[in-house]
């Protein structure tokens, strides 16, 4: 069961009020889970604040295309980033990750620099 509610999303990020943030709050759920739900040190309320900003970090990626970079109000203008990093560091919710991750493993998994395994057979 996710430890962040909808409404603790919403909070945090800008959706529109009929906009599903749901599959966002489940996929960082599981991500936390299988990567640092066993891991030492890390509170229930640590697990539950990386897991908020992990579901806005997605979110960004999707909705902002990237993450806002700058915007105007006299005659309307946004302007979003194409990609301010690889994996966590792409978004300013991703870079709250990082701080609060202090094992690294949300970041490793998610820039793609986890250790594969390599089976040779002679």
């Amino acid at each position: 069961m996710p430890r962040v509610s909808e409404s603790e999303l919403r909070e945090v990020i800008e959706a529109g009020d009929t906009e599903k943030v749901t599959n966002y709050i489940d996929d960082a759920h599981l991500l936390v889970d299988e990567t640092l739900g066993l891991a030492p040190g890390l509170s229930d309320e640590r697990l539950r604040l990386i897991e908020k900003y992990l579901a806005a970090h997605l979110w960004v990626l999707s909705a902002e295309k990237g993450g806002l970079q700058s915007e105007a109000k006299g005659e309307s203008s946004a302007s979003y980033m194409a990609s301010a990093g690889k994996g966590l560091s792409a978004t300013r919710f991703g870079r709250l990750v990082l701080d609060l991750d202090y094992t690294g493993g949300l970041d490793k998994v998610l820039s793609g620099s986890a250790r594969k395994a390599i089976l040779r057979v002679v």
